[in-house]
């Protein structure tokens, strides 16, 4: 294989991206699943456990880690990505009654399974590196200061391939967004961005003006459960060039933002030839 494939999950109000860089390694970005769906066993049907080489848990918000249960029973996973200021208690100062039933089981499984991984990424399993996914790269950026709550300590990830650039944010909302970009690094990468899973599922709280200062996506996504913020929808729809996609009952039509809610899972392929549009499918 020697294409960047990318899946956008509909899980209704939650998040979950799966990507298969071109030389086979698997990634998570947020494990969020519906009452129906379960993106982990969806990508491993099998009994026996597959390799994950990256998994990215934006915050331990119940919505983007529902589905944690069974990435650990379908995959054995190398490498996990979160930003370890949230702890229990920047937990508690923003969502007072988390652990309570029916949430405890579900975020305390985040918290053991982060305490579980401590090692030094190996150079191998380092996701930055380009011989990593034959010139793919995963950059992931976080804030520090708890104060901004867990939303804005969530983890932004840039995934890079040929002429694309993936930008996923978790529930980062403006103050966080203002944040990042006082790192330079994080400026340049997003200055590339060519593709936006908008941040907070595309709510008006996650919209960030000055982001746009930077880039212009070709696309945004947003993954949405059964509410679309409209406002908001016409913000990113302003910032955004629109581009053609292949839907599978319609055939092709000319878009500028798409919903999980809508239009289902959204399917994505970027090509190692920069002259190539990336291929974007939604069911």
């Amino acid at each position: 294989m020697t294409n960047l494939l990318v899946s956008v999950w509909n899980v209704e109000h939650g998040s979950s991206v799966y990507a298969v860089t071109p030389n086979g390694r698997k990634v998570f970005l947020d494990c969020g699943s519906s009452s129906e769906f379960s993106p982990a066993k969806e990508v491993n049907s099998t009994y026996e456990k597959k390799k994950l080489d990256y998994l990215v848990i934006t915050h331990p918000h119940r919505d983007h880690i529902t589905d944690l249960e069974f990435v650990e029973e379908k995959f054995n996973i190398k490498v996990i990505r979160r930003n370890k200021k949230i702890t229990k208690d920047v937990m508690l100062k923003d969502n007072p009654d988390v652990f309570d039933p029916p949430n405890d089981k579900i975020i305390e499984r985040y918290f053991k399974l982060s305490d579980r991984f401590t090692k030094n990424v190996e150079p191998d399993e380092d996701p930055s590196n380009p011989s990593w996914g034959n010139g793919c790269t995963f950059h992931s950026f976080n804030n520090d200061d708890k104060e901004l709550g867990v939303n804005n300590l969530s983890v932004a990830t840039f995934i890079e391939f040929g002429s694309e650039t993936i930008l996923q944010g978790g529930d980062l909302e403006e103050k966080g967004w203002l944040e990042l970009l006082k790192d330079k690094e994080f400026r340049e990468h997003l200055k590339k961005t060519t593709i936006l899973l908008a941040s907070h599922h595309g709510n008006d709280s996650g919209y960030c003006k000055e982001l746009f200062d930077y880039f212009t996506p070709k696309i945004t996504i947003f993954s949405a459960g059964s509410y679309v913020d409209d406002n908001s929808r016409k913000k990113y729809e302003a910032h955004t060039k629109g581009i053609t996609v292949r839907s599978l009952s319609r055939g092709n039509e000319d878009r500028w933002v798409l919903t999980t809610r809508k239009d289902g899972h959204i399917k994505i392929v970027a090509y190692p030839d920069t002259s190539m549009e990336p291929k974007i499918t939604i069911d």
